[in-house]
C-alpha cells in the first residue's frame, strides 16, 4: 500500500499531472493510506443505505 500511496505521490506532483488537473478545474487530495480506507469506509457505510432506500440490488 505504501508503494502505490508514494507512486501516486509523484505522479500527482508532476507538472503535466498538476496542469491538466487545473485545465480540467480539479483537484486532488491525495490522504495517506490509513485516512483512505476510513473515508472510503465511510462512503460505502453512507451509500449503502441510500442503496436500499432506493431498493436497488447488485447483478
Amino acid at each position: 500500500m505504501r508503494r502505490i500511496y508514494d507512486a501516486l505521490g509523484r505522479a500527482f506532483n508532476s507538472p503535466e499531472v498538476k496542469q491538466a488537473m487545473a485545465t480540467q478545474n480539479n483537484r486532488i487530495v491525495l490522504m495517506p493510506p490509513e485516512q483512505t480506507v476510513a473515508y472510503f469506509r465511510s462512503e460505502m457505510t453512507k451509500y449503502a443505505s441510500v442503496v436500499k432506500g432506493a431498493g436497488l440490488e447488485l447483478m
